[in-house]
C-alpha cells in the first residue's frame, strides 16, 4: 500500500509543482513582437491562426525572461484568435532604453489564464522598427476598416 502511496505523490508533484510546458500550436504562428514607441510598458503581439478548428478561446499573453520571470501579461480582450489578431502585453516594469535584444518566451494562456495553450522562444529587438516573429523584415503591420451608411442624399 505505502507503495502506491509514494507513487501518487511522485504524480502529485510532478503535475502541481513543475512548469507547464506547452508547444506551438497548430496553425498559430507570431508574425511580429515589438515595443511601443510611445510607451515603454507595452509589449505588441501580432499573430494568426489559420486553425480555424481551435479558436484559443478567452486569450491573454505572457511574456517571460530568459529565466522564466514574468516580465508582463496581457488582459483578456478578445473571445478567441481567428485569423490575423494584434494583442498588447503590459510590462510590470517600463522597458529600460537598451537596444540590446533579448531572448523571451511567450506563453499563450486560454480560458482567462486557465490554460497553457502553447509558448514559443523568441529574440525580443526591442529599439528596433523590424520584425521579430516571423513576417516581413522591416515592416509594421497596418489594417484599416472603413465604416459607412447610405445617408438622405448618398453614400
Amino acid at each position: 500500500m505505502r507503495q502506491w502511496q509514494l507513487i501518487a505523490a511522485i504524480a502529485f508533484f510532478l503535475f502541481a509543482y513543475l512548469p507547464a510546458q506547452s508547444q506551438d500550436c497548430p496553425g498559430l504562428s507570431v508574425e511580429g513582437l515589438w515595443l511601443d514607441p510611445f510607451n515603454a510598458s507595452l509589449v505588441h503581439v501580432l499573430c494568426q491562426n489559420t486553425n480555424f478548428d481551435e479558436i484559443y478561446s478567452y486569450p491573454s499573453w505572457h511574456i517571460l525572461d530568459d529565466s522564466g520571470t514574468l516580465m508582463g501579461t496581457e488582459e483578456v480582450m478578445y473571445f478567441g484568435i481567428a485569423d490575423w489578431s494584434h494583442h498588447v502585453i503590459e510590462l510590470i516594469n517600463p522597458w529600460p532604453d537598451e537596444p540590446v535584444s533579448v531572448p523571451v518566451e511567450l506563453e499563450l494562456w486560454v480560458g482567462f489564464d486557465e490554460a497553457l495553450m502553447c509558448s514559443y522562444q523568441m529574440e525580443f529587438v526591442p529599439r528596433e522598427w523590424e520584425w521579430t516573429g516571423t513576417g516581413n523584415q522591416g515592416c509594421l503591420p497596418v489594417v484599416c476598416t472603413v465604416f459607412g451608411y447610405a445617408g438622405g442624399e448618398g453614400v
